[in-house]
């Protein structure tokens, strides 16, 4: 299995949180590669080689922060991707704020396989572990 990790940032805190993401996939035996969107913004097409897309972005104004990460995911929706799998992660400031980030990915992308929601709020990281590696369990 190979992983790409796609993530939108402000702060840092949510390329950190990619970081420990591709830590746990690596860690089971995952090849994966790590991006910053305005890295690829104009390759969407970089995912095609990949089972496994993470996504991840900031939150603001309830949904994935800057536009630019929002025309990616139009892009990638484009796409012919049907046998890959999504994991979406986010930062915030609350709980509820991330979800809202993780749900607007997901529904942009309602051909991929999604495996779960990944966040933290308040550069709280340590607390998405536990789901990281729960979702992580279930890869072959």
């Amino acid at each position: 299995m190979k992983a790409i990790i796609i993530y939108n940032t402000r702060s840092g805190n949510t390329e950190a949180l990619g970081q420990k993401i591709k830590e746990r996939l690596e860690a089971k035996g995952i090849t994966c590669e790590i991006h910053r969107d305005k890295e690829i913004k104009k390759t969407p097409n970089i995912v095609e080689p990949f089972d496994l897309l993470c996504l991840g972005s900031c939150c603001h104004a309830w949904g994935p922060a800057f536009f630019p990460f929002r025309g990616f995911l139009k892009k990638l929706a484009k796409l012919d991707l049907k046998n890959e799998k999504l994991l979406c992660f986010a930062t915030a400031s609350t709980e509820e704020n991330w979800l809202l980030t993780c749900n607007y990915i997901r529904k942009r992308l309602p051909q991929l396989e999604h495996l779960g929601n990944v966040g933290c709020a308040k550069r709280n990281i340590e607390t998405a572990i536990p789901e990281i590696e729960r979702i992580v369990k279930t890869l072959k």
